[in-house]
């Protein structure tokens, strides 16, 4: 089975603590070999979780904390070697 990494977009609040999981969980998970970070920025006060896969999650959680726009790529592979990238945009506004 090819593997389907799915683009997503976010907008949060400076200041305000998140805990969201990547859409490209909705996709054959388990049969998702790895899991690797291919380039990019996540926001300040945030990381990305890149667990072992088989059920578990890949995340973005933190409070971030500087208003912008940040982009940051990931890569999943199978057990195959086949493999798709999907990037992640998060804009960070300021707290009202």
């Amino acid at each position: 089975m090819l593997v389907d990494a799915v683009d997503d977009v976010f907008e949060f609040v400076a200041g305000v603590f998140v805990d969201v999981d990547l859409t490209s969980n909705d996709t054959a998970v388990t049969q998702v070999g790895s899991v690797q970070f291919v380039s990019g920025d996540v926001p300040p006060g945030m990381a990305v979780s890149f667990p072992p896969v088989g059920g578990v999650y890949q995340t973005l959680q933190g409070t971030p904390s500087t208003p912008g726009t940040f982009e940051f790529v990931y890569r999943l592979t199978n057990d195959n070697g086949d493999a798709d990238t999907a990037t992640v945009t998060v804009t960070v506004t300021s707290a009202p």
